[in-house]
Formats: C-alpha cells, structure tokens, sequence
C-alpha cells in the first residue's frame, strides 16, 4: 500500500496505535474479570498451576530508554528554530540532522565528555565541548550566527 505523505503516514500510525491500546485494555479487563477468576477454583486442587498462572501473568517492563542528550538551533538574531543543522559529536563520529522543531535527541550516549560540532550553511561553524552524567539527560541550547 502506498501512503500519500508523511502526514497521513502519522496520522494513520496514530489512530492504529490508538485501536492496539482499546483491544490490549479489553484483553487486560477480560483476563481479571473471567479468567482470573476461572483460575482461582483450581487454587485447591492444582496449586502449582495457579502460581504458575500467577507468575505467566506479571508483566516485565523493560526499563524506559533515558535520553542522554538533547540540543534544539536557533538563530541568534530571530530566536526562530533552524532546521537541518548537522550536529557532529565526538568520539564516535555520531552525525545528527535538528528537526523542523530544532530539536535532536541521542539515547543511551555514554557517559564522559564530548566535543559537539554544529554547522549549517549560512552561519559560522562552532564547536563546544559538554559531558554526558550518567542517567541525567544533557540539554544544550544552541544560538547560530550568520556568516557575514
């Protein structure tokens, strides 16, 4: 199927997302309502099952993904956002492109200290170092100056 833009590509990903979050609720509200329950006659003769039910039913949550580091561009005259900027972080080589909202975000950048370089055509170059905390998020705002 071809979608006709990144919109709707949104859009549709939004309201799928939404259909997937209304049947895991149902599911999650007929598992306590019957088979829970159901389960529970057999906690007599079949204890071992029960807890066995028991333990296949607590949900896992894998820890939440901690952003290590978010910068947003602005242009230091207009304070407008500057999108396309390239953000070059050092060691590794990392290269990330702002968005139309200047933001960009790394996850999971390691601790230790890094040098960031920020270029776009137009404005001058520069470069700044920053350090990275473990399970802290760095949040660097940037101001960009036009070349003369």
């Amino acid at each position: 199927m071809l979608v006709p833009g990144p919109r709707t590509a949104l859009t549709e990903t939004a309201e799928v997302t939404a259909a997937i979050q209304l049947i895991l609720n149902d599911t999650d509200k007929l598992l306590l309502t019957r088979v829970d329950n159901l389960v529970q006659t057999y906690k007599s003769t079949s204890a071992a099952f029960v807890n066995q039910y028991k333990n296949a039913r607590k949900i896992v949550d894998p820890p939440a993904t901690k952003r290590a580091f978010s910068v947003n561009v602005k242009d230091n005259v207009t304070a407008e956002a500057i999108a396309n900027v390239t953000l070059t972080i050092q060691p590794g080589a990392i290269i990330k492109i702002t968005s139309q909202k200047e933001n960009a975000v790394l996850n999971n950048l390691a601790a230790g200290a890094y040098t960031l370089t920020i270029e776009k055509p137009g404005y001058i170059t520069q470069t700044i170092n920053f350090n990275i905390i473990a399970n802290e998020t760095t949040k660097l705002s940037i101001l960009l100056v036009s070349a003369p």
